[in-house]
């Protein structure tokens, strides 16, 4: 490893070095920054030394190369249940009342059973997620639930499963049956009644907001595991906070809540997409307040993925998005999309269940894989969210000269820099905060990890780790509990 391979951060007392183009961030003494800072390579003996015993124990990386990272193994399916939907929401991004701008159709149980099949013979991972998806995916409940009986028989794998609704049809159950499988249960409401139905109303126009927000007490009373999410629109009465204060008075601490932008002209308006981002950034700072003890309150949700990709060693991924690569998207005949928000365009159509991959998958993967110009020299690249991977392939097709935005690079390497701090900063208490935002069989595996690096760290002066895993431990089953998220 040279010094050019290295960027450097400084907050306060503590120095940071991160590896190029990669997510693998140490913290560094400072007599070893100054060497640093005037030596290509470094020949000081005592530096060299942890760093052999380091890369003897798996913490410095090894020249994985892209083929290697990126091997196709997909770990996540998202069901779509229903091509149609019982509500008419005025943004709805696959098409009029959940349409996806085709005919109605439902998926069969045989045809969910066959994906989770492909996908078992696809897969190197233990730990595997189903998305059910809509349209309004509770319109196909026996599917539902004929699949996740399926997957509760399959003992080497360890599923995680998620439900994306509108709320207007649990009943008891629905609610006791998510419960039981720990279906984490995604609900938007917009607002107050007169906003929230304005724009999420009955296709005959009628209120949806009482129905949902009853179906609530369902799913607390049984004990599912949910989460409140609402769209800022870009002419929304309310703001930000007050949309997110609004899902807190609703969740009364029983569920998580986020606010998301209106996707449809996010693009377009600039005004909106700036406001979006923002909003992203000031989270990020407020999470790192939180997670650094300076404030109370409870996490946003903007910070806590980054922080968590350096903490697990986690590096070379070119959108933390999988579509495409990690994910699959199955339609309601059995075809493959690289995400929901695809499945309207033949365009991305990868194959079917029936015949696997079409000629087009790898060339698509490559596509979303390959990074845009600025992003090719961009120090957070590794880290970064990126923006929709179907947007960019359209941009590109339109204009091949097609680059990021540069308000998005602003926004994203600020947020980027906080989660740096905070791995800098990851002593036990920071940790004890950290932990609480991943799943309890991942909370055990990280503990463990971090009092071993707690421990090699205390022989260690000049060159520390802050990712708790070796890099060859970074596939190990570790999943955020997307509740926080």
């Amino acid at each position: 490893m040279k010094v050019s391979d290295l960027i450097f951060f400084k907050f306060g007392s503590k120095t940071g070095a991160l590896v190029k183009q990669t997510g693998y961030l140490y913290s560094i003494s400072d007599e070893l920054y100054e060497r640093m800072l005037t030596n290509t390579h470094l020949n000081f003996e005592p530096f060299l030394q942890e760093y052999s015993f380091l890369k003897e124990a798996g913490y410095i990386p090894a020249g994985e190369t892209e083929s290697e990272m990126f091997n196709s193994s997909i770990t996540s399916l998202s069901l779509t249940l229903m091509h149609g939907c019982n509500m008419a929401c005025v943004y709805c991004c696959v098409g009029p009342k959940g349409s996806y701008n085709r005919e109605f159709s439902k998926m069969t149980p045989e045809i969910a059973i066959k994906a989770v099949d492909f996908l078992l013979k696809q897969t190197t991972s233990r730990m595997l997620t189903i998305g059910f998806f809509g349209g309004e995916p509770l319109l196909n409940w026996p599917t539902i639930k004929e699949t996740l009986n399926y997957t509760s028989g399959i003992t080497d794998k360890k599923f995680l499963y998620s439900l994306a609704t509108n709320g207007t049809m649990i009943n008891d159950e629905i609610a006791e049956t998510l419960a039981r499988f720990k279906v984490l249960t995604y609900i938007p409401i917009d607002g107050p009644r007169q906003i929230h139905d304005k724009q999420r109303p009955f296709i005959g126009g009628q209120s949806t907001y009482d129905i949902i927000v009853k179906n609530l007490e369902l799913l607390k009373k049984h004990g599912a595991h949910f989460h409140l999410k609402g769209v800022y629109t870009e002419d929304s009465p309310l703001s930000y906070h007050e949309l997110r204060s609004h899902l807190e008075g609703i969740a009364d601490g029983y569920a998580s809540v986020s606010v998301a932008y209106e996707q449809n002209n996010l693009q377009s308006n600039k005004e909106h997409k700036l406001r979006y981002l923002k909003s992203h950034v000031n989270n990020a700072l407020y999470d790192k307040e939180i997670l650094l003890g300076r404030q109370n309150g409870k996490i946003r949700g903007d910070l806590n993925v980054v922080v968590s990709y350096i903490l697990l060693g986690l590096t070379n991924y070119p959108n933390m998005c999988g579509a495409g690569w990690q994910h699959l998207q199955i339609s309601p005949n059995g075809e493959f999309y690289v995400c929901h928000i695809a499945e309207a365009a033949d365009k991305f159509k990868i194959g079917s269940i029936f015949e696997g991959f079409n000629g087009s998958y790898e060339k698509i993967k490559a596509d979303f894989l390959r990074p845009l110009k600025t992003c090719s020299t961009c120090w957070a690249y590794a880290l970064c969210m990126k923006e929709c991977n179907i947007y960019r392939a359209s941009s590109l097709e339109k204009n091949p000269l097609f680059d990021v935005d540069p308000n998005y690079c602003d926004a994203s390497q600020t947020i980027i820099k906080n989660a740096i701090d905070i791995a800098l900063s990851l002593d036990q208490t920071v940790f004890d905060r950290m932990i609480e935002l991943f799943e309890h069989d991942s909370q055990i595996a990280l503990t463990r990890a971090f009092a071993f690096r707690e421990e090699m760290n205390r022989h260690l002066k000049h060159i520390k780790p802050c990712f708790l895993l070796p890099l060859d431990s970074r596939r190990l089953p570790i999943e955020l509990s997307t509740a926080t998220v």
